[in-house]
């Protein structure tokens, strides 16, 4: 029987779809498009930026998701750890932030953030961690100063223990990405803190 998208189903294959555009970028500023083949060989292709209902699975649109999703998990760690086998981690930094600034133009000819509720919820139309269901992200306090949201777990830390590099990286890189996104949107300046149990992100703004 066939399944009907819904909004959340757009929301999450662009989340998901934003993330297979950083592989690509990553693997032509780093020279790895040939390694990048490879895991798409071994690990699935990501989707297309055709409709999302001329490409998905109405069969199985849940599965469909969540495949893409952890084939993209797989395919950015293992793609971190081959880069960073000859290259310094500063260089990668500058490539996050650089793909958040990349993002930020894109984003403000639409967008207009007025506080830290509105700005929660554009993050979550750009942050991957994990499908709808896990529930993973919680705004905890926002005014027209601040935001504060946390992540209940870290979904992608298995990808990056499998793939031999450190989980931290991950959050590290991804807080190098904030700041590239945020100081294009001129929204202000974005820190995280790892708590056991959790992943408590904020943001100041400007």
């Amino acid at each position: 029987m066939k399944e009907k998208l819904a909004p959340i189903h757009f929301i999450q294959h662009q989340r998901i779809h934003l993330q297979e555009q950083l592989e690509s970028y990553l693997s032509v500023r780093f020279g790895m498009e040939n390694k990048l083949n490879d895991l798409e060989n071994q690990h699935g292709t990501p989707s297309t930026d055709v409709m999302l209902s001329d490409q998905i699975d109405h069969d199985n649109i849940h599965g469909w998701l969540e495949g893409h999703l952890i084939a993209n998990e797989k395919r950015l760690s293992g793609l971190l750890a081959e880069i960073m086998k000859n290259t310094e981690i500063a260089a990668l930094h500058d490539a996050y932030s650089d793909f958040g600034h990349n993002l930020g133009t894109t984003l403000k000819r639409n967008v207009s953030v007025r506080n830290g509720e509105e700005l929660y919820q554009l993050l979550q139309t750009v942050l991957l961690d994990g499908m709808p269901c896990d529930k993973v992200n919680k705004l905890v306090d926002a005014s027209e100063h601040h935001l504060v949201f946390s992540s209940l777990k870290d979904l992608h830390a298995p990808y990056y223990e499998h793939a031999g590099i450190s989980p931290v990286l991950y959050h590290e890189l991804r807080k190098s990405f904030m700041d590239g996104l945020l100081k294009e949107l001129d929204l202000g300046t974005y820190t995280y803190v790892l708590e056991e149990g959790a992943i408590i992100h904020k943001v100041v703004l400007s």
